[in-house]
């Protein structure tokens, strides 16, 4: 991978409830268990963050489940993140299906060495992917404002350096398509999604893999006539 930033931005999308599916621990122990990764402080998001330990990882969870939402941080000489978990739910009243959502941003210092070292963060982030079951995730370089989109809307945003796609978009694009990408390493994951990674992900590379696996199912790649093709994408009764 080359790499002209020091910093980076992980984004899962999740279809199921993670409460129900017990994956606040799997993903706060993700967060706990490795040392470069392993948050500082823990809370709202206000003033009032609380130290996090790897003794109160319990505590991070039950955190969770009883807000809905759980804020991590970690700010040192090296590395600074801020992740905001959250299992989104509509509005009373309102039935429509709403995605769970894994965001963050990671500021390092380029001491860090992820120019030398990328396979680092690439561990973190397959661990991450295993926890949370993502149906589509991605790891990018940012150099500037983090991305935000409707993935139901307006489809996946475009071809990054981590890839994840989950069962919906397996189903929608074919296993062999996978198994065939041009200029791009594929791994099938033991959660039941795929991975594609590129090593320079150019523009001409991201252009090959869309047209590969189907530029209507990208930002804009129904033209202006057609929509983004969606893949049916299973949510649980009342999401």
């Amino acid at each position: 991978m080359k790499t002209n930033s020091d910093n980076f931005e992980i984004v899962f999308f999740g279809t199921d409830d993670l409460f129900q599916a017990r994956r606040p621990e799997e993903i706060v122990a993700t967060f706990m268990q490795n040392p470069l990764f392993r948050p500082t402080h823990y809370g709202t998001g206000d003033d009032d963050m609380i130290e996090a330990s790897s003794s109160n990882a319990n505590s991070l969870s039950m955190f969770w489940k009883e807000n809905g939402f759980l804020q991590l941080a970690r700010k040192d000489k090296v590395l600074s993140y801020e992740v905001m978990v959250e299992n989104v739910v509509p509005a009373e009243g309102r039935f429509q299906p709403a995605f769970s959502l894994l965001g963050i941003t990671i500021k390092v210092s380029p001491q860090v060495g992820w120019n030398r070292h990328p396979e680092n963060l690439r561990q973190f982030v397959m661990e991450l992917a295993s926890a949370y079951r993502p149906c589509y995730g991605c790891c990018r370089q940012i150099n500037g404002a983090r991305i935000l989109w409707n993935l139901k809307k307006n489809g996946i945003p475009d071809i990054f350096w981590l890839n994840f796609f989950g069962p919906p978009y397996i189903e929608a694009i074919g296993m062999d398509k996978f198994n065939s990408v041009p200029c791009a390493n594929c791994e099938i994951q033991n959660w039941g999604g795929v991975l594609v990674e590129t090593k320079d992900p150019s523009l001409e590379q991201s252009h090959l893999l869309k047209k590969h696996l189907g530029r209507r199912l990208f930002v804009g790649g129904g033209g202006l006539f057609r929509g983004v093709s969606i893949p049916h994408f299973n949510f649980p009764t009342g999401r």
